[in-house]
């Protein structure tokens, strides 16, 4: 199995970091260029009026995120630029599941190393897993892995 190109999605967590390490190392051995993704998702609690309406984001409050996810992104992949490996830095809007599922299909990944928290129990059930549904509907291997490499 030749493996070029790796998706690494990161939240900037402890998980991520330790899948970024590891993405970094497998493609040093395999030549493989990494993609490294940020996916950011705004919900916002609306309620309605009766009288209708509801909230809109200001422009500008948008741009400012999406500049801030683009620079945390880039900034990342600029601290390890010392691994050798070709990086390519993307950060989305979308929520992480969808955006991590998309960038595999659009690139195309030949695999995923991603973090997992771990979550169990009511976490997982109130917060779910988007480990865990990438592993389910990626047309790829799917490696995950806990802070520590666990």
């Amino acid at each position: 199995m030749s493996w070029s190109q790796i998706l690494v999605p990161t939240d900037f967590s402890e998980p991520a970091a330790t899948a970024l390490d590891s993405a970094l190392d497998l493609a040093s051995v395999l030549g493989a260029r990494v993609t490294i993704l940020h996916a950011y998702h705004l919900v916002i609690p609306m309620s309605v009026p009766p009288t209708g309406g509801g909230f809109r984001m200001p422009a500008s409050a948008a741009r400012e995120l999406r500049a801030r996810a683009r620079e945390a992104v880039e900034e990342l992949v600029e601290r390890r630029s010392g691994s050798g490996v070709e990086m390519t830095a993307r950060a989305v809007e979308a929520p992480p599941a969808t955006a991590i599922l998309s960038e595999a299909e659009r690139i195309p990944a030949d695999l995923i190393v991603m973090g997992t928290h771990g979550r169990s129990g009511l976490a997982h059930a109130f917060l779910g897993s988007v480990a865990e549904r990438v592993v389910r509907m990626a047309g790829c291997p799917v490696l995950t892995m806990r802070a520590g490499g666990g």
